[in-house]
């Protein structure tokens, strides 16, 4: 059941995203990411990523990001869906709980485009 535990942490952290992170400035994330326990995930599309830039972070914190692009669905799909964006969060939530990295001890930030 370790699985579902991991679901339903990021699963949550990706769909209560504004009202957990929108209180971090760059310099508190930075903070987090030297310390041993946080991950960061970047769910921004390429072309958000070429519009706002991609963090230069030090050293000793390049290893605690990780990009795994938020993926729109596609429109015949779009239609037979109840709610599309929340599919998309949860796909994403779903491929972040199986990374090898990511245990029942992890802080995950998450970085999206807002």
């Amino acid at each position: 059941m370790e699985l579902a535990w991991r679901y339903t942490t990021v699963h949550l952290l990706v769909l209560l995203l504004p009202s957990l992170c929108s209180d971090l400035t760059p310099a508190q994330t930075l903070d987090l990411l030297c310390s041993k326990n946080y991950l960061m995930v970047d769910i921004r599309s390429e072309k958000e990523k070429e519009k706002s830039g991609i963090p230069r972070l030090p050293s000793n914190a390049k290893n605690s990001m990780i990009a795994i692009p938020l993926e729109e669905l596609p429109n015949k799909v779009k239609g037979i869906v109840r709610n599309s964006k929340r599919v998309e969060a949860e796909i994403a939530a779903l491929k972040i709980s199986y990374l090898k990295r990511i245990n029942k001890g992890s802080n995950i930030i998450i970085m999206d485009s807002y």
